[in-house]
């Protein structure tokens, strides 16, 4: 779908920058998706599934948006590989009763001023000899086209609460149980030069959080949860292309779907007002990958981060201060390592 006359140097650059993740993943659109928002979950490696309760959750697992405790904004500027490219991302949710949580997200990825060359003409001889030397390239760019990605999603969650009991007589133990499904839809757009692709999706999640808190007084908060989801269902970006006779082509490219599952574990310790986090997620999206964070919250005010995403390292920190939460993220890739930043701001 690139026009004719683009330089090899520019296709090579394009694939670089939008397919971070390996020749298998270039085959497919949609790409952009799989940066993930939030530096809060990037720096916890992307293991977020069954951890995600903030506005974020519009990406993650839409079913966490159900364990908001008010309306919240959150906005994230990544300037990537030498600012190359920039990803941008800005979500907005609120809780609006009876255990529902709504979300609405915008994410984008652009690559701007890239250079685009005419066909030469004449053959290489032509251009060699000093018949024509006005045929041979000067290097200059005969103009520039710009490559933008973008993706809307709506979603919802829902939470139901219930007791779980375990043994029988007159001491049973009870387990105090937050189930939650989530939706999204979401609609893509991808303009490349002067072709435009469009295509429509949806995303589904579970979260399930059960309390493993002690009866006995004083004893700490302690959560596991466990996280589902799967992206991008049915989702296919349809070009505007035409074939050589001029009549549309119905090109098609393929969003892969994408299968994601993990636990996460949550410790209060009171003592020192501070909560620890653990978790781990799976997702099967080019084959099985894993990811892992862990995250160090001292009096909800100050963050410690760190994990594994596929292999990678992450790391970052966060600071709140009234309503206001600042993140930062450090992502290694192979290509260059990334910085993200986050802002929120709950109402």
């Amino acid at each position: 779908m690139i026009r004719k006359g683009v330089a090899l140097e520019t296709v090579v650059l394009l694939f670089l920058l939008i397919f971070p993740h390996g020749a298998q993943a270039g085959k497919y659109a949609g790409e952009f998706l799989s940066e993930g928002v939030g530096a809060r979950a990037l720096a916890m490696g992307g293991a977020y599934v069954a951890v995600a309760n903030d506005a974020t959750a519009n990406y993650w697992n839409p079913a966490g948006l159900s364990f908001l405790a008010g309306p919240e904004i959150s906005v994230t500027h990544v300037s990537m590989f030498d600012a190359l490219a920039n990803f941008d991302a800005l979500a907005l949710s609120m809780p609006v009763g009876w255990g529902f949580g709504l979300g609405l997200s915008w994410i984008r990825l652009g690559i701007d001023d890239i250079p685009k060359y005419n066909e030469l003409q004449g053959t290489s001889s032509d251009r060699i000899g000093q018949a024509h030397p006005e045929w041979r390239s000067t290097g200059q760019a005969d103009g520039y086209f710009s490559d933008t990605e973008q993706a809307y999603i709506f979603s919802f969650g829902k939470r139901f609460d219930f007791d779980f009991y375990l043994g029988g007589g007159l001491t049973p133990v009870v387990l105090p149980l937050e189930f939650s499904v989530g939706a999204s839809g979401k609609f893509l757009s991808h303009k490349l030069d002067t072709r435009t692709g469009t295509g429509q999706g949806i995303d589904l999640g579970a979260l399930l959080r059960v309390s493993l808190t002690s009866q006995a007084e004083g004893s700490s908060a302690r959560f596991l949860s466990l996280g589902f989801g799967i992206q991008n269902l049915g989702t296919k970006v349809a070009w505007d292309t035409v074939t050589e006779e001029g009549e549309p082509s119905n090109y098609e490219d393929k969003v892969v779907e994408n299968l994601r599952y993990g636990l996460a574990f949550t410790q209060d310790i009171a003592a020192f007002s501070s909560t620890i986090t653990l978790a781990a997620e799976l997702d099967d999206q080019y084959g099985q990958e894993f990811h892992y964070g862990g995250e160090y919250s001292f009096k909800d005010m100050l963050f410690l981060r760190g994990g594994a995403d596929v292999g990678e390292f992450t790391a970052g920190a966060g600071v709140k201060m009234y309503m206001a939460k600042v993140d930062y993220a450090f992502v290694g890739y192979e290509l260059g390592n990334s910085h993200r930043l986050s802002v929120a701001v709950n109402f």
